[in-house]
């Protein structure tokens, strides 16, 4: 799976980056993770928050199309930290304001066992903001689509993610 998503940014990057602008960048903000477990009719809930800092490269498909792939560090999270590689497709719906959305790759990066793996994936939601060239903000939802916790049929572990960012192109 690591392969696969390493291989498709450098896909995405080799192909746009022949026929587009490309910009580099830092971005960090404020997370909030929530992690839901099930089992039967029992459901159980927590939510914690954390500070996150990345890189990332915005490469401009059309006018209004945009592909940027991240490379995230968060931490916080009861130490429990992650490693999250998004690859976000931007539509501008105007020349400021627009919509967002792509797989995410998150990363466990210490030891968890009891039967959970370290690697999940899931889908990102979001809306941006540019408020110039060089700085941009945006709100974003993750939704985690493989179950965390992997020894069990009859419990199900996923973690979500609520994110706002902001983005300071060099």
């Amino acid at each position: 799976m690591k392969k696969i998503l390493v291989s498709l940014i450098l896909v995405l990057a080799s192909g746009f980056s022949l026929h587009a602008q490309v910009k580099y960048g830092i971005t960090g903000g404020y997370v909030n993770m929530t992690e839901i477990a099930k089992s039967g009719s029992y459901k159980e809930s927590y939510s914690v928050s954390a500070g996150v800092i990345g890189l990332f490269a915005e490469f401009q498909s059309s006018d209004k199309l945009y592909i940027q792939p991240e490379l995230k560090y968060q931490v916080g999270f009861d130490a429990v930290d992650f490693l999250q590689i998004p690859v976000v497709v931007k539509y501008y719906l105007t020349d400021q304001f627009n919509v967002q959305a792509g797989p995410q790759l998150s990363i466990v990066t210490e030891s968890i066992g009891g039967g959970f793996t370290n690697k999940n994936f899931g889908l990102i939601g979001g809306v941006g903001l540019s408020i110039s060239d060089s700085f941009q903000t945006n709100l974003r939802y993750s939704y985690q689509l493989n179950d965390h916790e992997t020894s069990s049929t009859d419990f199900s572990d996923k973690i979500h993610f609520l994110s706002i960012n902001m983005e300071f192109a060099f």
